[in-house]
């Protein structure tokens, strides 16, 4: 995930403390295209909210207005869904 998402997955969990957000990369960490550091320090900061998950490693293949399904075959709902 790139910088867009974070900022954005950051926005939301401020302003929506109590729905759950999920957010679903393909990569295997987020900021790639940045230092690790930068991905181990945007993971910090997401640990600190309850209502928040990363997804590493799942394309997703499908997107309903129920569901996220991925090329695993992994089904996701969710408050709130980044892709």
């Amino acid at each position: 995930s790139g910088a867009t998402a974070i900022e954005t997955s950051a926005e939301l969990l401020e302003k929506y403390s109590k729905k759950k957000i999920i957010m679903l990369t393909s990569s295997s960490r987020l900021l790639n295209n940045f230092p690790k550091e930068v991905h181990e320090k945007a993971m910090k900061y997401f640990k600190k909210f309850s209502n928040f998950e990363v997804i590493f490693n799942e394309k997703v293949t499908k997107i309903t207005n129920d569901y996220v399904l991925t090329k695993s075959d992994k089904k996701f709902t969710s408050d709130i869904t980044l892709i």
